[in-house]
């Protein structure tokens, strides 16, 4: 048993509570153990949230607004 992330020979990558999980940017799991990703609608239509947010882009501090906002929060 060797974790692949920090080296420790006491749990696997999976049970890491050093890993940074890229969806969510939380501590303790992988992106693909991460509840953000599992509670999802996977068949979202990109065109569809595009549109959204080009609706509601009217101004440069709008456009910042969407920027830093992961996708799963602009539905």
């Amino acid at each position: 048993m060797l974790c692949k992330y920090c080296k420790s020979k006491k749990h696997v990558i999976d049970d890491c509570h050093y890993i940074i999980c890229k969806l969510c940017k939380q501590k303790g799991h992988p992106n693909w153990k991460c509840n953000i990703k599992n509670n999802t609608n996977k068949n979202i239509n990109t065109n569809v949230l595009m549109n959204k947010i080009d609706n509601n882009i009217n101004t440069l501090e709008d456009l910042v607004q969407y920027m830093d906002k992961p996708w799963y929060e602009l539905l």
